[in-house]
């Protein structure tokens, strides 16, 4: 059977520190930022292994969409985690 993002420890882990950072943040512009990327990143996620589910079951004209995917999921968690890592240490300060 395909092995499936949101059931690995390191993205279950990676998200409960994403939201962790998120929820400490102020209301604000930032904070609408960062949910914004968080809620993409999840996204695509979902698109990732929807299309890993629907290659597994047969659906071999999905292997060209799958790479794209990919590569979209990679740029989206680039930049979550740079925007995480800019506030990360002002807001873990304030605990």
């Amino acid at each position: 059977m395909a092995a499936f993002i949101k059931e690995m420890p390191r993205f279950k882990k990676d998200c409960e520190y994403y939201t962790s950072i998120i929820e400490k943040m102020p209301i604000g512009a930032n904070k609408q930022k960062l949910e914004s990327i968080y809620t993409d990143f999840l996204l695509k996620v979902e698109a990732v292994d929807s299309s890993v589910h629907d290659m597994a079951t047969g659906m071999v004209a999905v292997g060209l969409q799958h790479g794209t995917y990919v590569e979209e999921l990679k740029k989206v968690r680039l930049r979550l985690d740079s925007e995480i890592k800019k506030v990360a240490k002002n807001v873990l300060d304030k605990k």
